[in-house]
């Protein structure tokens, strides 16, 4: 016979699910615990901080104020009442609950992060010398608290004293190497004009020569900020080891294959979604994993071995019109990983050249997935992005996403740029979208253009310089240039820049490839799976049904493949 369990008890295993993470668990116990004793205002504390976890803000604030008409001196419940109201913008009402706690709280009247909120809520209404005063209360209380240092900074920063914020962003700094405030710092060294200062902190900050080519700056604010960001790149320091002396030529043409790069980024809501074709098997593990598994992470694999003789060669040649600078290409320890893309999710060629069971043409599988799947900003070689700051930024994982670039093609033969991935025409028909292929055409044709100058000034940078050394430093470029028999693929790439050496970084069994894992869950952002026109009928039957219990629609190519 079961026993029955005190509110107590339910408590304290809520407690212990809510530790673990399993929220919803969590709350269940809570409500149990409440049918039993609904007086007690620390079991609807506790479950409004886990629907606050959860996002459920209102939710949450109605278990807050039920607390709090229990026991209005539930600080907590003002506390986190406060919170949550300020996740929902309600600013003025969320500094009514944290004046509350400081003025009342008499077992802690020195809570400095309460002093740090209602500092960030006053700062959302513009009442900046109010918010200070809150900073600097929180300073007093609380030296060590580098969280304060930094709000300070800011609001003197939103008040334009840009001089001022950079000695608390030093002191944040000082208690705390984080990179949101070297990213807050680099701007305000920006806007005092000490632009290799701003290029250090943004570099610290993970940021990249990309974000700084997007700003806008004078010419000369922009080099001084990219000379000293790419003294500190490990990736480019390591390819040009002891030529010191061309180190400006060498850095121009860095410069110029990230212009390049930023050119080839996806990034037009035409484009709103793209298709990995691949195999059955990787399709079950990456959707459909056992009850026993999780999904698979899809693997970025070094582009060698592919069905293109020339990967990585065809760039080369053009620079330097002539077919044997391709045996300086020595990859060292960095290697190009990367994941293939088309915008067509119904492609006769891409579904006989991949994903073929037992060798049979038309067996592959599109898994078409939607735009979040990739990172909406370039990150170069070296990058990680900014992690997320403080209270008003729940506490949210390194985005481990990557951003998609256009292949070029070209002929090797005649050194002409004649194509960059991009949509068909009759996929706009069938999207029904008809209407915007005129202006797609307009925007290929300008990225076509952009590319093709681009192209002819790396080439002129390239003059003089080791072909080592620029294979190189084209390393991420090289492996976005393919020959022009392969341009009926219409490909792109996600592709990053790894050191074999980073722990990230793992070797195939017969050590001829690389690959890492793109950690990010291919399932949430997935809109289609399309089997090639081979397939057996019964078994895409089968596997329809179990992406249907996923909500993913699925279709068999109508192709005609005998």
């Amino acid at each position: 016979m079961e026993t029955t369990k005190t509110a107590k008890e339910w408590f304290e295993e809520g407690y212990q699910l809510f530790s673990s993470g399993k929220y919803e668990e969590a709350i269940a116990c809570y409500d149990k615990a409440i049918a039993i004793e609904p007086k007690d205002y620390r079991i609807w504390t506790i479950k409004g901080c886990v629907l606050g976890n959860l996002q459920r803000y209102e939710d949450a604030i109605a278990c807050f104020d039920k607390a709090i008409e229990i026991n209005s001196t539930d600080y907590q419940a003002w506390k986190n009442k406060g919170n949550a109201l300020a996740y929902l913008q309600r600013y003025d009402e969320a500094i009514v609950c944290y004046d509350k706690v400081i003025k009342n709280n008499l077992t802690n009247p020195t809570n400095y992060q309460l002093w740090n909120n209602k500092g960030i809520a006053l700062a959302y209404l513009q009442r900046y010398d109010e918010a200070i005063t809150c900073s600097d209360k929180a300073i007093e209380i609380n030296p060590a608290d580098y969280q304060a240092w930094n709000l300070k900074g800011n609001l003197l920063s939103l008040m334009h004293r840009y001089a001022e914020a950079i000695t608390y962003y030093d002191k944040a700094i000082e208690l705390k190497a984080d990179k949101a405030i070297y990213y807050s710092r680099g701007q305000s060294y920006i806007l005092t004009k000490q632009y290799d200062k701003a290029g250090e902190d943004f570099f610290a900050a993970g940021k990249s020569l990309f974000h700084i080519l997007t700003l806008g700056l004078p010419k000369e604010a922009e080099q001084q900020m990219v000379d000293s960001m790419i003294d500190k790149d490990e990736f480019f320091n390591d390819a040009i080891k002891n030529n010191i002396e061309k180190k400006k030529k060498y850095k121009d043409f860095y410069i110029q294959v990230h212009s390049l790069l930023n050119i080839l980024h996806v990034k037009i809501k035409e484009e709103a979604t793209a298709s990995h074709y691949t195999s059955k098997d990787t399709m079950r593990k990456l959707l459909l994993p056992s009850k026993d598994n999780n999904p698979s992470p899809i693997r970025m694999h070094s582009v060698v071995h592919s069905n293109d003789a020339t990967e990585g060669q065809v760039l080369m040649r053009y620079l330097y019109k002539d077919k044997n600078c391709v045996n300086d290409i020595e990859e060292g320890d960095y290697r190009a990983l990367s994941i293939s893309f088309n915008f067509n999710k119904d492609c006769l060629n891409q579904f006989r050249l991949y994903g073929k069971e037992n060798g049979r043409e038309g067996t592959g599988v599109s898994i078409t997935v939607n735009r979040e799947f990739f990172a909406p900003e370039i990150k170069a070689p070296t990058d990680q992005l900014m992690m997320s700051s403080e209270m008003m930024n729940k506490n949210k994982s390194q985005d481990e996403r990557s951003a998609l670039f256009r292949c070029i093609y070209i002929d090797p033969e005649t050194y002409q740029l004649i194509s960059v991935g991009h949509k068909e025409d009759y996929t706009f028909y069938r999207d029904k979208s008809q209407e915007q292929i005129e202006g797609y055409h307009e925007y290929i044709n300008d990225v076509l253009t952009q590319v093709q100058d681009g192209l002819y000034e790396l080439r002129e940078k390239s003059t003089g310089l080791e072909p080592a050394i620029v294979s190189k430093l084209l390393l991420n470029l090289r492996y976005l240039t393919k020959h022009v028999a392969f341009k009926e693929e219409q490909e792109c790439r996600i592709i990053v820049v790894k050191s074999i050496k980073d722990e990230e970084v793992y070797p195939t069994e017969n050590y001829k490839q690389w690959y890492m894992e793109y950690n990010v869950d291919m399932q949430k952002y997935v809109e289609e799976v399309r089997f090639g026109p081979r397939y057996d009928k019964n078994e895409v039957e089968v596997f329809r049904g179990e992406l249907a219990k996923k909500d993913i629609n699925s279709e068999i190519s109508k192709h005609p493949l005998v």
